[in-house]
């Protein structure tokens, strides 16, 4: 719990300098610092139900988020006491607050068990949806993009209905989740954990399919073949492992990595598989033999590659902060393109469907969108306040969802038709030329639908 009072100055708010003090049971008191004669006076008293536990101003100084022992997040103006909002949803005490820097959202821990952070939109913003969950695997759209999955820290994999947010199902039998999976059908998902097994589910009906044997050490990224009758996954040995997805026997085992396999992916056409390790390097192998083609060096640790639609190239996101695309069609592979920008290491890379963009996640808590001729960034999405694990897009390339340590998964609209429609319903007037230009990438402004 504290007072979150910027250090080093007065509150950025444009009135006297004011710190609110917790004193329990039930009141909240704000205090006048500022030099003068009124200093280190109470300026007001906020009366509230049950016992306080947490307050923060917001960036501006005129709020002030107030939690309480009964679970509830009330935000008052700090000026003249009114009750602005009350925020409900945590079983337990809120013990801690804090605004984002724009005070737009608000973050509260709590004592709640299973999802003790939440995050409170309190303006809109540009994503569509905000899923509150404590995230640990990567969050995936079902081939047809009506589903949304991703997995907890508490060993359950959650779907979502990827327009409303509603929650379909929930897939429990793991101790915490590290990758899930979907399959080219979209009828099952595969889920790996730190437990050392994989599992496969029907996604429709939540039963479970097949449990791979306990292989005693932690489980990497699953993975489908293009037919959906293999399932791969790293191992924290080195090892990539691939077996049949419907009676679990093994299939081949991959070795050369001297570190953990992070991914095994397949290529489009099913004939070779990519591997990533923290050993600093990517191999190539024959998908029906398991014989090494290539091995990729880099000067980094190595995160799950991704194959390009048509196959011919290879995208390697890497610790050292970039994104390293392979031409995996010549012999031997050549690197033709490097993407920089990231100011964190990226932990994924995904290709649009149609293979002309790439979105990266990074640890530096934002999700980029390059063109994937030029290597140009063509947006900056820093909407996350921690490390973004992954980037996905729709099956039609019109959205792209990203996950996050902030626990929150975000689906945004890249369509222009879309983000247009978007702005002309929260806004209240028209986009200016200079808006178009900095948030469409447009040098005039469409026409309102």
């Amino acid at each position: 719990m504290g007072c979150r009072v910027r250090p080093g100055g007065p509150h950025p708010a444009d009135r006297p300098c004011a710190a609110a003090k917790h004193v329990p049971p039930r009141q909240v008191r704000i205090w006048d610092l500022a030099p003068g004669p009124a200093s280190g006076k109470e300026i007001v008293r906020i009366e509230h139900e049950s016992s306080v536990d947490g307050v923060a101003f917001s960036p501006d100084g005129e709020d002030l988020a107030i939690g309480t022992t009964a679970g509830e997040i009330a935000l008052w103006n700090a000026a003249d006491e009114g009750r602005r909002l009350s925020l409900r949803g945590s079983p337990g005490q809120v013990r801690d607050l804090v605004f984002s820097p724009d005070g737009a959202r608000l973050f509260s821990e709590s004592e709640d068990a299973v999802w003790p952070t939440r995050l409170w939109d309190l303006a809109p913003d540009r994503e569509l949806l905000t899923l509150r969950a404590p995230i640990s695997a990567l969050p995936a759209f079902s081939p047809d993009g009506t589903t949304l999955a991703a997995g907890t820290g508490d060993g359950r994999a959650l779907l979502w209905d990827s327009r409303s947010g509603e929650l379909l199902l929930t897939l429990a039998g793991h101790s915490e989740l590290t990758c899930l999976a979907w399959s080219p059908d979209g009828g099952r998902l595969a889920t790996t954990s730190w437990d050392g097994t994989a599992r496969v589910w029907d996604a429709r009906s939540g039963a479970e399919l097949l449990a791979l044997p306990d292989y005693g050490d932690q489980l990497y990224c699953p993975a489908f073949s293009p037919d959906g009758r293999r399932l791969a996954a790293g191992t924290g040995d080195g090892k990539g492992k691939v077996w049949d997805a419907l009676t679990g026997q093994e299939l081949l085992s991959l070795e050369g990595h001297s570190d953990l396999v992070v991914a095994v992916v397949f290529g489009s056409d099913g004939r070779r598989l990519a591997t990533g390790s923290w050993d600093d390097t990517a191999r190539l192998w024959d998908a029906a033999t398991g014989k090494a083609l290539a091995t990729l060096p880099h000067g980094s640790d190595v995160f799950p590659p991704a194959f390009s639609p048509d196959g011919s190239r290879l995208a390697i996101p890497e610790r050292d902060r970039r994104v390293t695309i392979w031409d995996v069609a010549s012999d031997p592979p050549v690197v033709v393109r490097t993407l920089e920008g990231h100011t964190g290491g990226v932990l994924d890379v995904a290709w649009s469907p149609d293979g002309t963009r790439l979105a990266t996640a990074g640890l530096d808590g934002t999700v980029r969108l390059w063109d994937a001729a030029s290597g140009q960034e063509v947006l900056n999405l820093a909407l996350h306040t921690a490390g973004v694990l992954t980037a996905s897009f729709s099956p039609d390339g019109t959205r792209l969802v990203s996950g996050s340590w902030d626990g929150t998964v975000r689906v945004y609209a890249l369509r222009l038709e879309e983000l247009v429609a978007l702005a002309h319903q929260r806004l209240t007037r028209s986009l200016t030329e200079d808006e178009c230009r900095r948030y469409l990438h447009l040098e005039a402004c469409p026409a309102a639908p």
